[in-house]
């Protein structure tokens, strides 16, 4: 499971660099800007845009997944479940006890996936008082 998760993570993350537009890559070249500097500057903030719906996506299916590791008798939350529940007869509480174990597992990455979201739009979030001052402008413009 970390091996297919890895192979994904990689490619979510492959495919995030490769969206920038190589044009941005060229103009900050003929500004004079070093390639870790564009990396830095212009290609990851671009990219990790990109990249964190499908990444946390993948994060929080992955995670779900794992119940399936039970089926080969990896001990894991629901093979745990099933063991206690076998020998106490009190499946209902027992299941829902992982069930909401696997809720908050997977609430948290996705409440982290929204905020990250909304902390990386630009358009909102606008310029920060150092450009703005660099620039000129007042704060109110």
């Amino acid at each position: 499971m970390s091996l297919s998760s890895t192979a994904y993570n990689c490619e979510i993350i492959r495919s995030g660099i490769q969206a920038i537009h190589p044009g941005q890559i060229e103009a900050a070249r003929a500004v004079g800007m070093t390639y870790p500097r564009i990396v830095r500057r212009i290609i990851m903030p671009q990219a990790v845009r990109i990249i964190i719906p499908p990444y946390m996506s993948n994060f929080i299916s992955h995670t779900k997944n794992t119940s399936l590791a039970s089926v080969i008798t990896v001990p894991e939350l629901m093979l745990t479940a099933q063991m206690i529940y076998s020998s106490t007869y009190r499946a209902i509480e027992i299941l829902t006890a992982a069930g909401l174990i696997y809720l908050v597992l997977t609430s948290a990455p996705t409440w982290l996936q929204l905020y990250l979201e909304r902390a990386m739009v630009f358009e909102k979030r606008g310029l920060s008082a150092r450009r703005l001052r660099q620039f000129g402008l007042n704060r109110t413009s």
